[in-house]
């Protein structure tokens, strides 16, 4: 989109979402000035369209992202849910608790020490995101431009995509703590903000414009996420090494 692009008011916009059997429907007069261009993209980003009996947990339920046309077909490897990569993993009989809601298969993709973006990327490829997604699953990468880049549709990963990438970003915990203490409320909408750092399943909030504001708290939400993931690997690796001290081990 180009500056003058940017620039232009738009007169009247219109977002029309379902939730269940109704519609509802929203209308704004408002400047398209650098930061206004990201109010639509968080509304969409926790959708208010309910077509699936399972809930995401982005403070709302909705579909999962849209099959894309694979043209003739996916090639060897793929499979058509955006032309996703199948990616094989060996797993074990073990398993990681990340969270009490969910286990992930103790692979090769996968150990204690995984970065913050390798459980990222983890969590969007078992969620069987787009490749086009994909590129979205490190905390580099997921930021306000690329959600405005997929609400405008200059971006080929749908935006329908953007309430499961934020759910594995924060690995689908509750971050409420952390973003009390990183200033997340200090917006207009104060506490309402906080539906966005809450990401366990479950979780569902009808949205309306009055949420918009948080959207100015994106990195310190994020920086959540990454901290609290870090955070983990930290202990643990301070649990192993008082494990080995108390064994004798050095």
């Amino acid at each position: 989109m180009s500056r003058e692009e940017s620039n232009l008011i738009f007169t009247e916009t219109s977002l029309v979402m379902e939730a269940g059997s109704k519609e509802l429907l929203f209308f704004s007069k408002m400047a398209m000035g650098p930061f206004l261009l990201f109010i639509p993209a968080v509304l969409v980003f926790v959708s208010l369209v309910d077509k699936t009996t399972s809930c995401t947990s982005s403070g709302c339920c909705g579909p999962p992202p849209p099959q894309v046309s694979c043209g003739g077909g996916c090639g060897g490897g793929y499979g058509c849910v955006g032309c996703y990569k199948l990616r094989h993993r060996a797993a074990s009989s073990k398993t990681i608790i990340i969270d009490e809601a969910e286990e992930i298969p103790d692979g090769k993709s996968l150990s204690p020490f995984a970065s913050p973006d390798e459980r990222f990327m983890d969590c969007c490829e078992r969620r069987r995101l787009p490749d086009s997604c994909l590129e979205k699953c490190t905390f580099r990468t997921y930021t306000r431009d690329a959600l405005q880049a997929m609400y405008f549709r200059t971006d080929k990963c749908p935006i329908q995509a953007a309430s499961e990438i934020h759910f594995c970003a924060a690995q689908g915990r509750d971050h409420r703590s952390c973003c009390a203490r990183n200033g997340v409320m200090t917006t207009l909408s104060g506490e309402k903000c906080m539906v966005f750092c809450d990401q366990r399943p479950g979780q569902i909030t009808p949205l309306d414009y009055s949420y918009a504001p948080c959207y100015e708290r994106f990195e310190n939400i994020k920086t959540c996420f990454w901290h609290n993931i870090t955070g983990e690997i930290d202990r643990y690796i301070t649990s192993v090494e008082e494990l080995h001290v108390n064994e004798g081990h050095f």
